[in-house]
């Protein structure tokens, strides 16, 4: 076992994936964005299994375009909304992290993923072909269909590492603010104020989720 903490795992994860004897691989990844082909290159014989619903399409999640690649890639495609794991199998190796195929993880945001063998690849390599069965599967007609779907406004995400605030050295006074769940049902007026609060705690350079 291996864990990539820093500068990031998808190096490591792609000089794997390029070696030109390797056998073939399963990557379960949520989300592939429009550099997936390169973050993350598959090839004939591969299988992705992704979240690649409309919504996600929509909201820019998962490009259809990476996926069209893919596919003339001749990799099999599979798409199970809702699906959250990252997960890259091999017959004899896994990756397990937190990183989907994208530019912005790749490049821009602090990921963790651990290198797997043995048994424990054996079974998550086992897991990853239930997932890609034939009613998941995404036809050529599905990518065309997808790729014709009207695209959110692009908002980007993160372009730097944001690092915890550190509070002044000469600090007189600290409010602290708790949250407490509630059985009540939330209203939009309290998710407006979440978001605001949420935008303020961003414009004044802390975190916008707090714990303890």
């Amino acid at each position: 076992m291996s864990g990539f903490p820093s500068p990031g795992p998808w190096d490591a994860i792609r000089k794997e994936l390029v070696r030109p004897n390797r056998r073939s691989v399963i990557a379960v990844v949520a989300y592939v964005g429009a550099g997936a082909p390169d973050v993350m290159p598959l090839r004939e014989g591969d299988l992705l299994v992704c979240d690649a619903s409309e919504t996600s399409i929509k909201r820019r999640m998962t490009s259809a375009k990476a996926l069209a690649t893919y596919r003339r890639n001749k990799v099999a495609l599979f798409s199970i909304p809702g699906l959250h794991a990252k997960v890259i199998c091999s017959p004899t190796s896994a990756w397990v992290g937190s990183a989907n195929a994208s530019d912005n993880s790749r490049d821009n945001l602090i990921e963790a993923s651990t290198r797997v063998t043995g048994s424990e690849a054996r079974r998550l390599k086992l897991w990853a072909e239930s997932l890609a069965t034939e009613d998941a599967e995404l036809s050529p007609r599905d990518i065309r269909s997808l790729l014709n779907l009207p695209l959110d406004p692009f908002h980007p995400g993160p372009r730097k590492r944001i690092l915890p605030a550190e509070p002044p050295s000469k600090l007189e006074s600290l409010r602290i603010i708790a949250t407490i769940p509630s059985t009540r049902e939330w209203t939009q007026r309290d998710y407006n104020a979440q978001t605001r609060a949420k935008s303020e705690a961003r414009a004044a350079g802390f975190p916008s989720v707090m714990e303890s």
